[in-house]
């Protein structure tokens, strides 16, 4: 009778690993997901952002926004709230970009939660 109460809690237990496990998991990959990491701001209009990983100065000073986008086959444009965001972003910054919602389209579109100049 010992070893089935033993037994039990041991099953218990793992369990209760195991699912705490997957839940730090899926908390940290919801963030990751919400995060460009590095890009560069080639693109400024009044309320958004074109943020493009890998790109360049000379990228910027060179080719066009469209041209820029092919060349990576990445991007997307940020909508910024210009109050809380949008005062010291210029063309040509690196930054990094949070954002709460991800349009998959090339380039794609989204809303920025937070934006940190590198």
């Amino acid at each position: 009778m010992l070893l089935k109460k033993i037994s039990l809690i041991l099953f218990l237990t793992l369990i209760s690993i195991g699912l705490l496990s997957c839940q730090q998991n899926s908390v940290s990959t919801n963030i990751e997901n919400n995060s460009l990491t590095i890009g560069m701001i080639v693109a400024k209009e009044e309320a958004r952002i074109l943020v493009v990983a890998g790109a360049t100065p000379e990228d910027i000073t060179n080719l066009t926004t469209q041209e820029i986008i092919k060349k990576y086959e990445d991007g997307a444009w940020f909508t910024i709230n210009q109050e809380e965001l949008g005062q010291d972003l210029k063309v040509g910054m690196k930054v990094n970009v949070w954002y709460d919602t991800m349009d998959s389209s090339l380039p794609g579109s989204g809303n920025v939660t937070k934006i940190e100049i590198l």
